[in-house]
């Protein structure tokens, strides 16, 4: 009897730590989501930047080339 009950304790804190490691996978896995989502908006904005700077470059080729004109 007594090794029932040891088997079934070690089954219920088995079940236990399962439950929190659930729990952290849950956890991380929205840490690793928000870091992505992160990640992307730094992308997106030096996309942004680096789009503008393309942009005036370009205006001042254009000027020059009319001026030269």
């Amino acid at each position: 009897m007594a090794e029932v009950e040891a088997k079934t304790t070690e089954l219920k804190d088995s079940q236990r730590r399962t439950a929190e490691l659930e729990a952290e996978v849950t956890r991380l896995t929205g840490l690793v989501t928000s870091a992505n989502v992160d990640k992307q908006k730094a992308l997106t904005m030096i996309k942004d930047k680096y789009l503008r700077e393309l942009a005036k470059l370009q205006r001042k080729i254009i000027a020059v080339i009319t001026e030269l004109k």
